[in-house]
């Protein structure tokens, strides 16, 4: 029915969603890398900057990712759809479970902005590691967030499907 494919894909959606934090988390922790790195104070200042170039290069695809990602032409990341109505019921009266997206992954969202987007002095690199590992906590916050809501539709699926079979059965034994 209906309903069943609803769900199944509002399963895809949060799919779609969680490999695109996933890649973010990935994102992170290469930053993290490369910040933790440029705080040694035995690189010089052109191991710095060559450090930062790849940094800000990261910063702006953890951008790119939150604009881009989308399910349906329905864009989930940006920040753009608060939630993502999925209508799990076969009944016309029944309230439609809302399924919450993490809206806003964009790096300024995650907190790293102009004061932190840079690694080119170690003092810049250590504050760099503290916003990230903020970021990060975002990320995986949103990831368990997508990973409930999978998992609460799986069971919807689960239970329509019982539902569908049973009253099919039980009616072909009333005609």
């Amino acid at each position: 029915n209906q309903a069943t494919r609803n769900a199944n894909d509002g399963i895809s959606l949060t799919q779609v969603a969680e490999g695109a934090m996933e890649q973010v988390s990935d994102i992170l922790n290469r930053m993290k890398e490369i910040a933790v790195q440029a705080s040694n104070e035995t690189y010089s200042a052109g191991d710095r900057d060559n450090m930062d170039l790849e940094f800000v290069a990261l910063t702006a695809e953890i951008d790119r990712i939150a604009a881009e990602t989308d399910f349906n032409g329905t864009v989930l990341l940006d920040g753009t759809n608060a939630s993502v109505n999925i209508f799990v019921s076969d009944e016309i009266a029944a309230a439609s479970d809302a399924i919450s997206i993490l809206t806003d992954i964009d790096a300024t969202a995650l907190g790293l902005t102009t004061a932190v987007a840079t690694v080119d002095t170690t003092t810049l690199a250590e504050a760099a590691i503290t916003a990230i590992d903020a970021a990060i906590v975002i990320v995986d916050d949103g990831r368990s967030q997508l990973g409930a809501d999978a998992n609460r539709l799986d069971h919807a699926v689960s239970n329509l499907m019982n539902r569908s079979e049973h009253q099919s059965a039980a009616r072909s034994r009333i005609e």
